[in-house]
């Protein structure tokens, strides 16, 4: 369980959380590229229309953003980081929905909608945030046509990476996931073994991919035999 959240202003920007970055590309010159995020941190652009009415936050690593069924009082923007969205079960269980990074909006649809969060968001790194009441937040979006369009976008980018990762559990193996990450995040970092530079620990790792830590460790030393051979 993450530690009791301790915001602190930020007079300084953390170190991003070892992975690199693409370019946040502005919607209009974005394109998609063919192969999907299921699983690598989804990032966006910078909000710049949103400096006026947000405080900037520096969050240690492994604390708690906002907790699931509570109500979305503010609204959180990853500036720089690596935030992970926990959903505890009723049995007490957890599991991660996935990994949110530079730019994203925090569990935008609750905010609109005002409805409880779905999932409690869980920082892995020292993370950089933005924060704004909803109601300003709220007035911003409803008098800015580009604000409106950008987190429509940003909704819908959610929503394609959730049916990518449904896909994946329906359709896909447990070692066709572990690839995927692989292969999503190698396209960040410029890096073939990128798992290295991921700050999740392997129980988290195999939450993602909806498999068990023992699989996944089986997975990890047959895929070092096959690099090895």
């Amino acid at each position: 369980m993450a530690a009791a959240t301790t915001f602190y202003p930020a007079s300084v920007v953390p170190n991003r959380f070892g992975m690199g970055r693409p370019a946040l590309e502005s919607p209009q010159n974005a394109a998609w590229d063919g192969d999907q995020t299921a699983f690598a941190p989804l990032v966006f652009r910078e909000w710049n229309t949103l400096e006026g009415i947000t405080e900037k936050l520096l969050v240690p690593a492994r604390r708690e953003l906002y907790s699931q069924d509570t109500q979305p009082d503010y609204v959180y923007i990853i500036e720089t980081g690596l935030v992970k969205l926990v959903r505890l079960t009723d049995e007490g269980g957890e599991s991660i929905l996935g990994l949110r990074s530079d730019g994203w909006v925090m569990d935008a649809a609750s905010a609109v909608l005002n409805c409880p969060h779905s999932s409690s968001a869980v920082t892995l790194t020292p993370c950089t945030i933005r924060r704004a009441h909803r109601n300003s937040f709220m007035q911003v979006l409803n008098s800015s046509p580009a604000l409106t369009r950008d987190l429509n976008r940003l909704i819908c980018r959610e929503i394609h990476a959730d049916q990518e990762q449904q896909i994946e559990f329906r359709n896909g193996t447990a070692q066709g996931r572990l690839e995927r990450l692989v292969r999503e995040l190698s396209r960040i970092t410029r890096d073939p073994n990128p798992l290295d530079s991921l700050p999740l620990k392997k129980f988290e790792i195999a939450q993602l991919l909806s498999i068990t830590p023992e699989h996944l460790s089986r997975l990890l030393r047959q895929r070092e035999d096959c690099r090895m051979a």
